[in-house]
């Protein structure tokens, strides 16, 4: 019984060491359901093993960004890898992988925004505690995926 007060505790109070462990699984996520959407918006034909290479290069890749690189630098090369790799390995064109990136972009931070304001005001959680508790990032994080999944089933 103690492993699981345990586990809660650390879910359930700050702790970057967990938030950056459980960021590598939502790296994946995050370009899967991204790529998706923006495949299907911009019709970027490619192959099922062009689109796994994507996402474990840019999944991998952005990780690395966003753990070893301060921002803005990190947010800047990433989205320039981002474009780099829609361009090389989905093999789009160079318009239609300037506007991946901003359909990438632009959807997630809408979501977000809704998705962190819908937790405020219904659960009065705040923005610092969405972004520090592993446990509400986490559910934060994975309904603003499911939602971007919902919108590129629609």
């Amino acid at each position: 019984m103690e492993i699981f007060q345990t586990i809660w505790t650390a879910l359930t109070t700050e702790n970057e060491t967990l938030l950056t462990i459980l960021s590598f699984p939502i790296y994946f996520i995050d370009i899967t359901v991204n790529m998706l959407l923006f495949t299907t918006v911009l019709n970027i034909n490619c192959t099922k093993k062009s689109k796994i290479i994507y996402v474990i290069v840019c999944s991998i890749v952005g990780y690395l960004i966003r753990n070893f690189i301060p921002d803005p630098y990190g947010s800047l090369l990433n989205v320039l890898v981002m474009f780099t790799l829609v361009k090389l390995i989905l093999q789009a064109s160079l318009l239609k992988s300037l506007f991946s990136v901003f359909i990438a972009f632009s959807i997630s931070i809408i979501f977000e925004l809704f998705t962190f304001r819908f937790y405020l005001v219904i659960f009065n959680i705040s923005y610092e505690l969405i972004t520090t508790v592993p446990f509400y990032r986490l559910v934060a994080t994975l309904s603003i995926y499911l939602c971007v999944y919902l919108l590129y089933r629609i």
